[in-house]
């Protein structure tokens, strides 16, 4: 029964679509901010699911990861920590549905933040 009513009345197929339109446009923007600062960092994933990789192109299989990206993740997660923020310790980032526009304004500081003291050093 909670089951159901959650899906009938709070996460509906209306709000699941304005949440993944929301989740991807944080990404896209993301990427858009890595990219004018001349970062070689992609945002790759996918609406609230993603993460950062560091390379001249975005890694189509899990095989295309540097090490270099192990790397940024890890300096990531501990600058994020610094910061209030939680990512998952291999840096995969999850956007939830309860964030505010100010949590994701926030978010995208910390994390392009992270990204500008820790390319330096992995590079």
């Amino acid at each position: 029964a909670a089951g159901y009513a959650g899906l009938s009345e709070v996460y509906t197929v209306d709000r699941a679509r304005q949440f993944h339109e929301r989740t991807e446009a944080f990404r896209k923007q993301l990427q858009e901010r890595l990219r004018a600062a001349d970062f070689d960092v992609w945002v790759t994933g996918h609406g609230s699911m993603f993460s950062l990789h560091v390379g001249q192109v975005a890694p189509s299989c899990a095989a295309d990861v540097a090490d270099s990206s192990v790397r940024l993740r890890r300096l990531m997660q501990l600058h994020c920590l610094e910061s209030g923020v939680r990512v998952t310790t291999r840096g995969d980032i999850y956007l939830s549905l309860a964030m505010e526009d100010s949590d994701l304004e926030m978010l995208m500081d910390v994390l392009f933040n992270a990204v500008d003291r820790a390319i330096p050093l992995v590079r």
